[in-house]
């Protein structure tokens, strides 16, 4: 009876579920605009969360995370938590892609000038948005390595330039370790410069993790992605659910 106890104490063990490994990054965000007033920078903090079962993404003062959930197979899970009114939604993530891209075309079919000329202020405003943003739509990415290392919140880095359309469109630094295979970046799908599909696919195949980054904005403005700190750590399931007490609602034009 007793020589059946250390088995029963392992089954015991195996069985809860222990904090999984994963990376706490702790970062700054700095966008800056030029306005008729001059520059126009807001910074913000914002702790990245990256695990084998997820990655989370919140800005401070923090309360309403943007959560992908990995689920079995290749689903991921897209939670958007709402801080103020404690509600979160939930969402297919491949399901909130195909929506917004069909909702890109019906903007640009209504902003499409009419046939044989004019445009009106739709059409003026396309051809706007089509022509800003550095190198943006502006066919193959070249990548350019930087000879100078850097530290970075005490991971040793190396720097890549992106050039498109003849101009330099992105800089970044990657940790020189190569990233766990694990890791997911879903994060960047939704930050500044993601539209740029040519740009967001060249920075997804450098080995490292991407830590710190510039990207140069029209009219002399930036927008810059700092990091404070590093740390490997355990990571309960628990950050990839949605907050405790917070009320699930219906995505626009889904359903709960």
């Amino acid at each position: 009876m007793h020589a059946a106890l250390p088995a029963i104490a392992l089954t015991l063990c195996a069985s809860r579920a222990f904090p999984a490994r994963g990376i706490v990054i702790e970062q700054k965000t700095v966008h800056a605009i030029r306005s008729m007033i001059g520059m126009v920078t807001q910074e913000d903090e914002v702790r990245l969360t990256l695990a084998p079962g997820g990655t989370r993404v919140e800005s401070k003062p923090y309360g309403s995370p943007t959560i992908f959930r990995f689920e079995k197979g290749s689903t991921v899970t897209r939670i958007e938590a709402n801080g103020m009114r404690k509600t979160y939604r939930s969402e297919d993530l491949a399901a909130r892609k195909r929506a917004n891209a069909e909702l890109q075309r019906a903007l640009k079919e209504r902003a499409r000038p009419p046939a044989g000329g004019g445009g009106g202020l739709l059409g003026g405003l396309a051809g706007l948005h089509q022509s800003a943003g550095a190198g943006a739509g502006r066919g193959p990415v070249s990548v350019k390595p930087i000879a100078k290392k850097r530290t970075v919140a005490g991971r040793r880095c190396r720097g890549v330039e992106y050039h498109q359309g003849g101009e330099k469109v992105f800089e970044a630094w990657y940790t020189e370790k190569a990233a766990p295979k694990w890791l997911k970046r879903y994060d960047l799908e939704e930050s500044p410069g993601a539209e740029n599909a040519a740009l967001l696919e060249a920075r997804r195949r450098q080995p490292g993790i991407e830590l710190e980054s510039v990207m140069p904005l029209t009219a002399g403005g930036r927008y810059e992605v700092r990091t404070l700190s590093f740390k490997e750590k355990a990571v309960p399931a628990a950050t990839f659910q949605p907050p405790p007490g917070y009320r699930k609602v219906a995505p626009p034009g889904g359903v709960r």
